[in-house]
């Protein structure tokens, strides 16, 4: 069986942060948030868990943290309860968003498949 796909994500800064933010918890969405606002939720949920890690976008010990305490399965689930309540809003509008689990979900498809 072959099969051929193809996902197109187009994502910001601040969506790539709220993906982030999202292994870690669901911030409030009936409101915009600024990307100064994500850093900073962001840097306050982690300091929950090692009070000496200093966030600043571009970190790359971001993605070691996330391994430990963060939870994929759960941002996946965050991330489509904010793509619903933004069903109806022009993408450009939808904020907080990410849309980066369908990427990741389509990653795991072609992992599974390939993996067997």
């Amino acid at each position: 069986m072959q099969r051929w796909g193809f996902i197109f994500v187009k994502t910001t800064k601040a969506q790539l942060q709220v993906w982030l933010l999202l292994h870690l918890t669901l911030p409030e969405y009936d409101r915009p948030i600024s990307r100064k606002d994500i850093y900073g939720m962001l840097e306050s949920e982690i300091l929950k868990f090692e009070p000496t890690f200093i966030y600043h976008h571009g970190k790359k010990e971001i993605i070691n943290f996330l391994k430990v305490f963060g939870d994929e399965n759960r941002a996946i689930s965050k991330a489509k309860i904010l793509k619903e309540f933004h069903k109806d809003t022009p993408p450009i509008n939808r904020n907080p968003s990410s849309d980066v689990f369908l990427l990741v979900e389509e990653l795991r498809s072609w992992i599974a498949f390939y993996g067997k």
